[in-house]
């Protein structure tokens, strides 16, 4: 029994340090787009995007998120943060340049 939690254990360790690297393989690939209809311009994406991509801007269709393109990085996390759905991932081929 103890060795079947110790090797319970020590796989989910290897499955939290290889996680982040396995997410993030194919990141570069997508980018972010916001619906600006959803986007209610609450700022919590903002904490969490460790890339300073996103910002808020104030204009005509009201106050919500802009993502600099070059800064993204595709990882998703501002994503978990939005309780609005207003931020989803497309490739970048689909971006207009």
């Amino acid at each position: 029994m103890k060795i079947f939690l110790l090797i319970i254990i020590a796989g989910m360790i290897v499955i939290s340090l290889l996680y982040p690297f396995l997410r993030k393989k194919n990141a570069r690939k997508r980018i972010l787009k916001v619906n600006t209809e959803n986007c209610v311009g609450c700022q919590h994406c903002l904490s969490r995007c460790r890339h300073g991509a996103l910002r808020i801007v104030t204009d005509e269709s009201g106050r919500h998120v802009i993502v600099n393109t070059d800064k993204c990085t595709g990882c998703g996390d501002c994503i978990t943060a939005c309780k609005h759905h207003a931020l989803t991932l497309i490739e970048r081929t689909k971006v207009k340049q």
